[in-house]
């Protein structure tokens, strides 16, 4: 494992670091405090995981059909990432068309939605992600 010094602090100072891009790694901060005899320093170490995007759900299936509604079901991801699914976000089109357009307005919380807005007479696609602390599945 490599291990890069990203900065160092002087005592009472703080920072803010942000890494984009990555996916899942284990990340190891070091951290000298003075000890109470004759100021010398003493290592401490610190140890945090930073969580991927999940996997994505399973294709949304029909469970029902109205003139009105849609009824579509999902299965979990096969991996969190390392945190909680809190949510999942819908999307719908019309089969003639490349534009996708989300569903809900707020995070579902369930593996199932009820979908209200269509026409009768179209075919539609769906698409589900999952999110997590880490984002939104791909």
């Amino acid at each position: 494992m490599e291990l890069v010094n990203i900065l160092t602090l002087q005592q009472s100072q703080s920072a803010y670091h942000t890494v984009s891009g990555l996916f899942s790694y284990h990340y190891n901060v070091t951290c000298n405090p003075p000890s109470l005899i004759m100021n010398k320093h003493k290592p401490c170490n610190f140890d945090f995981y930073l969580p991927a995007i999940p996997d994505a759900p399973s294709t949304p299936e029909v469970t029902a059909v109205t003139r009105e509604s849609i009824a579509l079901a999902w299965k979990e991801p096969k991996s969190d990432g390392g945190s909680h699914v809190f949510g999942y976000h819908l999307q719908m089109k019309d089969r003639n068309s490349i534009m996708w357009q989300l569903v809900n307005k707020t995070v579902i919380r369930s593996t199932h939605y009820k979908v209200t807005n269509i026409n009768a007479g179209l075919i539609y696609e769906f698409k589900v992600a999952a999110e997590n602390a880490a984002g939104l599945s791909v």
